[in-house]
């Protein structure tokens, strides 16, 4: 008669096969644990830095100027008052007088030949008598650089394109009203060259003109001087 395993041999055998199990499914386990650690969504190129034809190499980042002028301006027009507008006897008109301007603007260069800013503008008429002939005004300033791909001195050579609120207006001596535009169209335009600079910096003259003009008054105005831009990048 056959006999029959012990128990304790059976035992034996199940701790046996139970360690073998162990032993195979470990490293798959292992292998699951570390896949899990892995980032989930590795992309080798969001570390790696620009091209150098990206980066900016004349301008970029934020961008700060200022630039002052002498020129030729006039005003023309009528008191801000319906009883007094287009009647011949309240008309004013300063002619071409000498003219001195002042701006200022903040922004930022998106690229090597484009910039947007937000600015400000003020001029006066000098030799007006008595009278006091002045214009303010706040403005989109876009500044671009069309052939800075041509290289050399021509990535300096930039146009100007301005539009916002213009304000322009004459009082007499005694401070009455000649001339009120109240809040009117402001349009200008111009080029200039940034050949010279220092550090973050660059500087040189400017050819602009810009036109105030409302139902109430006129003021056209044309302006040559000197700017200074200070660009954050490169």
């Amino acid at each position: 008669m056959a006999s029959v395993p012990s128990r304790p041999s059976a035992v034996v055998c199940a701790a046996v096969a139970v360690c073998a199990a162990c032993a195979v499914l470990a490293p798959a386990s292992a292998a699951r644990a570390d896949d899990s650690m892995a980032p989930l969504h590795e992309d080798p190129a969001a570390a790696a830095p620009p091209p150098a034809s990206e980066r900016p190499t004349r301008r970029g980042g934020l961008t700060v100027g200022v630039e002052a002028g002498f020129g030729l301006a006039s005003i023309v027009g009528y008191p801000n008052d319906l009883t007094k507008i287009g009647y011949a006897g309240y008309y004013t008109a300063t002619g071409a007088r000498p003219a001195g301007v002042v701006e200022g603007w903040v922004g930022t260069a998106i690229s090597d030949w484009l910039s947007f800013s937000l600015g400000a503008t003020a001029s006066s008429l000098l030799a007006s008598g008595g009278d006091k002939a002045r214009s303010y005004g706040g403005m989109f300033h876009i500044e671009a650089f069309p052939l800075f791909a041509l290289g050399g001195h021509l990535r300096d050579l930039g146009v100007r394109v301005d539009a916002g609120l213009g304000f322009a207006s004459v009082t007499d001596a005694t401070g009455a009203s000649l001339v009120d535009s109240s809040f009117g169209s402001l349009i200008g335009g111009g080029i200039f060259y940034e050949g010279i600079r220092a550090w973050k910096t660059a500087h040189g003259p400017f050819l602009m003109g810009n036109y105030v003009f409302t139902d109430t008054a006129l003021r056209p105005a044309i302006f040559i001087g000197w700017r200074s831009v200070l660009y954050t990048r490169p």
